[in-house]
């Protein structure tokens, strides 16, 4: 898995922080990469499976006070196209917002907010422990073993979900290629304030028990982009976390142990049948055997390809193709001074689309709003037509989903 995604990145922000020091922000790396063996210090090589520890995290601390942070996901954008990509990771303190640009093989998103979450702080002991803290060997083998001993008749579960979340549609549909598609991406933000996300939580409580906030994220984002005149995909790919399969003591674990999932939702759109069908899903341990499968193939020379370097193949159409992932509330930055009086705190993230004809889309909570960042290649993508899902869904939820009967 670290090998497959080596050449991706992934960009994320946090903003705005009182305090934020250069020195501070060194020490941080330099404490965290003085532990043995520590995993923010590995250093990824496409091609190669032997990697070495860098002696050097806290030389890789820049203050760019000339890229401005009023907008979010133009800042994103900025730091995603003028990337050291000879460096594993990068941490640029923009202002009163931090900024860290790293490798996807280093690890998932889950690094990307611990990371966020100490460089936004003093030297922490436990917090440096998290950062150098990597997987426990054959973490996916023994997380598919814990799982499935455990529960032998989910296996059956497993090839079920598999069958009915395959695509229905015959024939391929025509496509368009986009010429040098990653010059292109783009990010942009929409954010929900609290007392919106509130009001949206008390309606689901109300009218949609078992709903959860991630199930509520995906029924509002396909409604609204619904809702601007775009055409999905049959499949929505929802990330979704596996170290809940490993043993809890490794919860906390750096390294890549997500895959998105390729899911066929509800034709309802209802977020408590959405819930309900990822229970199932997690209950299953279908995420883990795709990760054991994934293992397998990367083991035989048969992983896949860097998404920069695949066709640039769109659908002619336009239809879209989603990803979703929300780490809903975030209490490791329970630390963190905010600016106060200001802006929002908000954590923003730049997600490598997998094609032209791709969005993700990444949700975070942070003192009780939610901030939505979407990214897309805009020559494939029509711009107007994102922004005006976000802009929709944040500023009227409960208008959007058509379950709310507005």
């Amino acid at each position: 898995m670290d090998l497959a995604l080596t050449p991706s990145r992934t960009v994320a922000v946090v903003g705005p922080v009182a305090g934020l020091e250069t020195s501070r922000a060194t020490a941080v790396l330099a404490a965290a990469g003085a532990l043995p063996q520590p995993h923010l210090a590995v250093e990824p090589r496409a091609g190669e499976r032997a990697w070495r520890y860098r002696t050097d995290l806290a030389e890789h601390v820049v203050r760019r006070d000339d890229l401005p942070t009023d907008d979010l996901g133009a800042l994103l954008t900025t730091v995603r196209r003028g990337a050291d990509e000879t460096r594993p990771l990068n941490a640029l303190l923009c202002g009163d917002h931090l900024v860290v640009d790293y490798s996807h093989g280093v690890g998932d998103g889950q690094l990307g907010v611990y990371l966020l979450a100490a460089l936004c702080g003093d030297v922490d002991e436990e917090r440096s422990r998290i950062l150098a803290r990597g997987l426990p060997p054959r973490a996916v083998g023994s997380a598919a073993w814990r799982h499935f001993r455990a529960r032998p008749a989910a296996i059956a579960d497993v090839r079920r979900l598999r069958s009915e979340n395959k695509v229905t549609t015959t024939g391929g549909r025509p496509t368009r290629t986009v010429d040098d598609w990653q010059a292109h991406n783009r990010t942009v933000t929409a954010y929900m304030p609290p007392a919106t996300v509130t009001a949206t939580r008390d309606w689901s409580r109300a009218n949609a028990p078992g709903a959860t906030s991630a199930s509520l994220t995906v029924a509002l984002w396909m409604a609204a982009l619904r809702a601007q005149g775009a055409e999905l995909d049959e499949r929505v790919m929802i990330l979704m976390n596996c170290r809940r399969y490993l043993d809890p003591s490794h919860a906390l674990a750096q390294g890549n142990f997500a895959v998105a999932m390729p899911v066929v939702l509800p034709a309802s759109g209802d977020p408590a049948e959405i819930a309900a069908l990822v229970r199932r899903i997690f209950d299953s341990g279908w995420p883990i055997a795709v990760l054991l499968m994934a293992e397998a193939k990367a083991r035989l020379g048969r992983g896949g390809t860097d998404p920069g370097s695949a066709p640039g193949l769109a659908d002619a159409g336009g239809r879209i193709r989603l990803s979703i992932s929300d780490l809903g509330r975030l209490p490791m930055f329970d630390h963190v001074e905010w600016v106060p009086g200001g802006r929002p705190p908000q954590l923003a993230a730049y997600l490598e689309p997998d094609g032209p004809d791709a969005v993700t889309l990444l949700v975070s909570e942070l003192a009780g709003g939610r901030t939505f960042t979407a990214t897309f290649c805009d020559a494939a993508v029509d711009a107007g037509l994102v922004e005006g899902a976000l802009k929709r869904m944040c500023d009227d939820p409960l208008g959007t989903l058509p379950s709310a009967g507005h």
